[in-house]
């Protein structure tokens, strides 16, 4: 039996993945997708939308799949440097947020949408055009913004609507962009000195090497209190962000529905209640209650009342200041106790005391459920076409990257 090669193999994957997609777009009614229209998608760009799971895992397959085929066909040498250059995509990101951009192109294009031009766009930001053509195309060539023409004019698109000021992706995006850059270069010290190599305590963490030089702050998020207040709402809403594709691989791999009705969800650490709209906008047999320290929960109540007044008035979410690290505060029968993207912050010994504030609440018919982000092993994977016995090389795609899962 001839031996496929790997680049026919993906080939065939492709293929195969992308026809199911199309079939299974057809049979749940949802439009095709697309890149350059100014306008979100009806189903698939709504916050809480969720997909079929055969939809769901089909989709991831293939976005990994033509991820490993764009790597495939590109020289190594070019991948590399231009991964390297990466830097230069998320300082555009910063200013196209920073400046305001995509609300800047909506107001000027007008309903029709018409191209705006890097001159008028620099007279209304107050930068040379030649500044701002510096960050757009950049973004353009990342499919983010539309160059409609190469007289320098740019519209707005599916992606960059999303870094408009309604939009909770771009206060992810800001705080992501201001932070990293800041925190990247901190890495090698926090790592590689001789006394704090095998550190893990959030004391050490190249975050706090960065903003926290007299090491005052025990982690992060206390460090946020203290010295950079002004992220908390940004980094609260960020998170809100988070859940925008992740929340499909939530929902759906787990039988939420199952559970009895009237069960109640705490979710631990829960930011500004992201997860937990999506559960009671899911399922009308639960109930939930979002615990996290007290400014936060004022930026969730705030955030329910505004979306989900309904869920507040009849008292089917509650919210609760608490520290994890002290005491759980629910208790009681028909608990579930959620943790979504909370113990991998922490080390063994801060997650067991976590853990341990639960179990003492806990009841013969409590649950834990842990929701985190793992680094999977890039190990090849077999995967089996329905036409031909394919040995495809597939690198599992780290859940930082996809979908969080």
């Amino acid at each position: 039996m001839t031996q496929t090669s790997e680049f026919q193999a993906l080939k065939a994957l492709i293929h195969t993945n992308l026809d199911r997609y199309e079939e299974l777009l057809k049979k749940s009614n949802t439009p095709e997708p697309f890149l350059n229209e100014a306008r979100m998608h009806p189903v698939i760009d709504l916050p809480n939308h969720v997909a079929d799971k055969e939809l769901y895992v089909t989709t991831q397959n293939l976005a990994s799949a033509l991820d490993m085929m764009a790597t495939m066909v590109q020289l190594p040498s070019w991948r590399l440097m231009s991964e390297s250059m990466a830097t230069y995509t998320v300082f555009s990101m910063q200013m196209a947020t920073s400046l305001q951009l995509a609300d800047v192109i909506q107001e000027l294009g007008g309903s029709a949408g018409k191209p705006v031009s890097v001159d008028e766009i620099g007279a209304r930001v107050g930068l040379p055009p030649s500044r701002v053509l510096k960050v757009l195309r950049p973004l353009a060539n990342s499919y983010i913004f539309q160059e409609a023409s190469e007289g320098l004019f740019f519209v707005n698109n599916r992606s960059s609507l999303y870094l408009s000021e309604d939009c909770d992706v771009k206060q992810f995006v800001q705080y992501t962009s201001w932070i990293h850059p800041r925190v990247v270069p901190s890495i090698p010290d926090a790592w590689m000195k001789p006394e704090s190599k095998d550190d893990w305590s959030p004391a050490n963490a190249a975050f706090l090497h960065a903003f926290d030089e007299q090491h005052k702050c025990r982690d992060a998020f206390e460090l946020f209190q203290k010295r950079i207040p002004e992220l908390i709402p940004r980094f609260g809403v960020g998170m809100q962000a988070c859940n925008r594709g992740a929340v499909e691989g939530v929902l759906l791999d787990y039988a939420w529905s199952e559970l009895p009705k009237g069960t109640t969800c705490i979710d631990i650490g829960g930011g500004i209640g992201a997860l937990m709209a999506a559960l009671l906008d899911q399922y009308p047999n639960l109930n939930g209650v979002v615990q996290d320290r007290p400014e936060v929960v004022e930026q969730a109540k705030a955030s329910f009342e505004k979306n989900m007044p309904d869920a507040v008035a009849s008292g089917r979410v509650r919210f609760e200041a608490a520290d994890f690290f002290q005491e759980i505060k629910a208790s009681g029968p028909n608990k579930v106790y959620v943790m979504r993207m909370i113990i991998h912050d922490w080390p063994d010994k801060e997650a067991l005391q976590i853990l341990q504030n639960i179990k003492v609440k806990m009841e013969a018919d409590s649950k834990v459920i842990i929701i985190d982000t793992l680094l999977q092993p890039a190990v090849i994977v077999a995967v089996r076409n329905d036409n031909a016995e394919l040995g495809v090389c597939l690198s599992v795609v780290c859940a930082v990257k996809r979908s969080g899962r």
